[in-house]
Parts: C-alpha cells; sequence; structure tokens
C-alpha cells in the first residue's frame, strides 16, 4: 500500500529510510558522523508503524538538555491523542513505552554523544516508534490485552505519515514553550500523562542501582529537577529513578531501540 510522504514543519526537514534500515540507528550514526544536524527528521517508510527520530543539537548543558526527553514523550502523546477518539487514554510507561487505553502501542529511544552533566551535547537523538497497524500474526484485536495498536484503538484511516507529521509538529510546538518559558509547563502538562500518577501501578526500575530489572507497585508522584521520576513505593519510600541509564551514547543502543 503506498502512503505520500509527510509533510513537516518548514523548520523540519525529512530524510526516509526503508527497511531494514531503522530511523534512530541512522539518525545516531547521522548525527555524530556530522551528515544531519538540528531539526532534521530521519523517518522510515512503513506502512504498519510510525517511526520517526527527530536530531537537536542544544545550546546548554546535558543535564538540563535531559528535559528534552520527557518535553518528546508529551509530544508524543499529546500527537497520538490528536489523532484518537475523545476521552483515548494516551500515557507514557516510565521509562520508555506509550500506552494506549492500557495497552502498549510503542516506545521511545533517547540517544545523546557523550559527555559529562556540565558539557553541552553535540546532539540528541528523540526517537519513537508506534504500531500503527495490528501486527499479521491472525491475534484477534483484544486477545493480547498488554499489547495493541493505534487502528485496534480507532485511529481510523490516520496514516503512519498523519502521525509523523502530528509528532513532529506537536515536539516542535513545546520547544518553543520550553524555549520561552522553561521545563515548568511542559511538568504541567505531563504529569497527568504518566502512568501510575492517578493511581498506583507497576512501575519499571530496570537500570536503577540496586534494582536492575526489578519492578514494583507505586504511586507517580512528578518529575524533579535532574529528571528523576519520583516514585512512592508500597512501603512507603520515595525513590527517585533517574533516566540516565535509558539514554544511549553512541554505540550502545537505547532502550527501545531496535
Amino acid at each position: 500500500m503506498h502512503i505520500d510522504d509527510p509533510i513537516f514543519p518548514p523548520l523540519l526537514t525529512g530524510h526516509a529510510v526503508k527497511a531494514p534500515v531503522a530511523a534512530f540507528a541512522e539518525a545516531c550514526r547521522a548525527a555524530e558522523a556530522g551528515e544531519l544536524g538540528a531539526a532534521d527528521i530521519v523517518y522510515a517508510r512503513n506502512t504498519a508503524e510510525a517511526e520517526i527520530a527527530i536530531i537537536l543539537e542544544p545550546d546548554v548543558a546535558r543535564k538540563t538538555a535531559l528535559q528534552m526527553l520527557p518535553l518528546f514523550a508529551l509530544a508524543v502523546i499529546e500527537a497520538v491523542g490528536a489523532l484518537m477518539p475523545p476521552k483515548t487514554s494516551v500515557l507514557w510507561r516510565w521509562p520508555d513505552r506509550i500506552v494506549v487505553n492500557g495497552g502498549e502501542v510503542g516506545r521511545l529511544s533517547f540517544a545523546m554523544s557523550a559527555g559529562g552533566p556540565e558539557d553541552v551535547p553535540r546532539w540528541i537523538v528523540l526517537g519513537a516508534t508506534l504500531r500503527v497497524m495490528p501486527e499479521p500474526d491472525g491475534v484477534e484485536p483484544g486477545e493480547r490485552h498488554e499489547v495493541t495498536s493505534l487502528f485496534a484503538e480507532g485511529s481510523g484511516d490516520a496514516t503512519r505519515s498523519r502521525f509523523l507529521e502530528m509528532i513532529a509538529a506537536f515536539t516542535l510546538t513545546w520547544i518553543t514553550t520550553w524555549s520561552g518559558d522553561g521545563f515548568e509547563p511542559v511538568h504541567a502538562a505531563l504529569i497527568g500523562r504518566i502512568e501510575g500518577h492517578a493511581e498506583t501501578a507497576v512501575i519499571a526500575f530496570a537500570g536503577e542501582p540496586g534494582g536492575e530489572n526489578m519492578v514494583a507497585v507505586g504511586s507517580v508522584l512528578g518529575l524533579d529537577d535532574e529528571m528523576r521520576l519520583l516514585v512512592k513505593a508500597g512501603d512507603g519510600d520515595v525513590r527517585a529513578l533517574t533516566l540516565e541509564p535509558h539514554v544511549a551514547t553512541l554505540g550502545a543502543p537505547a532502550l527501545g531501540a531496535r
């Protein structure tokens, strides 16, 4: 099935890749090599998935540039929500999943150039892969509650390109807001979209010191100034989960990267 390529906002430039090349991996490679830079977008021509990677060149230290990660999660959530039926639940499942109506529909991938917390990264890549159409595996809708697709949840005739366009547009809008007003409005809009904020949920502690490959039941309180997720665990303790273990540098695959 042919789908027209996405049309991105004028400030952004799209670069298409075909399988087996993954958009996120290609964006990281091209950013490190200096072949692509700020406002370049790498996307896949896969018709069943919306696969996008946006390259940024921040002018702030790494510890502040980390704010782009939850900002991008918010942009993806709002982009998906804009193309779904009213009252559709779209949430960020820490640290790298997007869930729609409780089912996993896609994942996020993050990477930065190597450097210390006070260094200004040469580049950041923000990636997302969303399952637009159901997998052709014969599984009936609703049979696997842990996974879903945008089509199964009511996206109708919205194509891969339409989702890519919306993700790019919302990302650009939130970066503009962040540039003028800082992270506070981003956090205010995001907090209710993190799974586990309204009620207790299973929160991944993978990658945390002493908590590799573990999960726990807790309630999300929000993000602190270091972009750590604050979770009140079942024992009453508040734990701070850092994004750092989930941010790749060149040569190390990001959590969720393909």
